[in-house]
C-alpha cells in the first residue's frame, strides 16, 4: 500500500519537471535537416494548454504555408471575448486566434517534431515545432 503513494509522488515530480523546462533552443532556430520547411512557435498559456496549443499550432501552419508560396494572403488578429458573466462580473473570457491562409498548397505532409510545455522569462508557453516533409 505504500508504494501506491510513492509511485504517484515519484510521476508527479517527473511530470513537474517536464512542464517546468527551459526554453527549447529550436525556438530559435527552427531549421530541421529532414524537413524542407519547418517553423517554431511558443503562444503564452493564459487559461488552458490546449488554447495556447492551438494558437502556436495555426502560427506554424501559417508560416510553413507562406514559406512555400510568394503570393501568400495571410492575417492574423487577436479576439478577447468575454464568455460568461455573472451580473457585472466575468467568469471567464476566452482569447481567440484567427489566421486566414490563402496558397495554391495543401500542408499535406505536416508533421509534429517537437512541442511541450516551457517556462520562458518566468512565463509558462506551449512551444510547437514542426515541418513538412522535402517532396510536399
Amino acid at each position: 500500500m505504500n508504494k501506491i503513494p510513492l509511485l504517484a509522488g515519484i510521476a508527479l515530480t517527473l511530470f513537474s519537471l517536464i512542464c517546468r523546462a527551459e526554453r527549447p533552443a529550436w525556438v530559435d532556430d527552427s531549421d530541421h535537416p529532414s524537413y524542407q520547411h519547418s517553423q517554431s512557435y511558443c503562444a503564452p498559456i493564459t487559461n488552458q494548454v490546449y488554447d495556447a496549443k492551438l494558437i502556436a499550432g495555426a502560427k506554424v501552419r501559417g508560416a510553413i504555408a507562406q514559406a512555400l508560396d510568394s503570393h501568400i494572403t495571410a492575417t492574423s488578429s487577436l479576439v478577447k471575448r468575454s464568455t460568461e458573466s455573472e451580473a457585472d462580473d466575468i467568469v471567464s473570457e476566452q482569447l481567440i486566434e484567427q489566421i486566414e491562409v490563402k496558397s495554391s498548397h495543401t500542408l499535406s505532409g505536416f508533421t509534429v517534431i517537437n512541442q511541450g510545455v516551457y517556462s520562458i522569462e518566468g512565463r509558462r508557453y506551449f512551444c510547437l515545432w514542426a515541418g513538412i516533409a522535402p517532396d510536399v
